[in-house]
């Protein structure tokens, strides 16, 4: 959802059924090492080449 929608946290969370949107950052933290912020920012860069 963080990758196609433009939700925010707060309606995120809510929408899968989390307590507060502290506790869903911190669980997708634990889940995918990154913030939800930072994680959506990944997604926004172009890919690195290792072609020298």
């Amino acid at each position: 959802m963080l990758t196609y929608n433009n939700i925010s946290l707060t309606d995120l969370s809510a929408k899968l059924h989390f307590s507060t949107p502290s506790y869903f950052s911190s669980v997708f933290k634990k889940r995918t090492g990154l913030p939800p912020s930072a994680y959506v920012q990944s997604l926004s860069k172009p890919a690195s080449s290792s072609q020298p």
